[in-house]
């Protein structure tokens, strides 16, 4: 029995963990501007409709379906454990991240572009000759 319930207990903080990264992922992914915008609800009704589902499936895999108040305590010691220690610093990581991948998309595009201009403008001038 107890190594069930430390089983539960051990998941309650891992999916705790996975749904404050899911969490600031949101939060840097989409920024939906103040508090009181529609859009903004609607992108937190979203969130909270996936942590409810990932939660639930967690609960039926784990132990199906029933509901433990530990289970719940130590989601949210997960939770608070991601907020504390790595939100800021898995923010700003995936915020640089983000940062360097447009960079390099920019690069790419810009490359590309200039390739096909470099290759297309024979075509044009021998068409401009005809």
């Amino acid at each position: 029995m107890a190594t069930i319930q430390l089983i539960e207990g051990l998941a309650g903080i891992i999916l705790g963990l996975a749904l404050g990264g899911c969490y600031d992922c949101y939060r840097v992914l989409f920024p939906c501007g103040k508090a009181g915008s529609l859009l903004r609800a609607l992108g937190d009704l979203l969130w909270w409709l996936f942590a409810f589902c990932l939660t639930f499936v967690v609960l039926i895999l784990l132990n199906w379906g029933e509901l433990r108040v530990y289970f719940f305590l130590f989601l949210a010691f997960g939770f608070w454990c991601w907020y504390v220690l790595l939100s800021r610093l898995f923010r700003r990581l995936l915020s640089c991240f983000l940062a360097l991948g447009k960079r390099v998309l920019g690069f790419a595009y810009r490359l590309l572009e200039r390739s096909l201009i470099l290759l297309c403008s024979p075509i044009f001038l021998f068409l401009q000759l005809l």
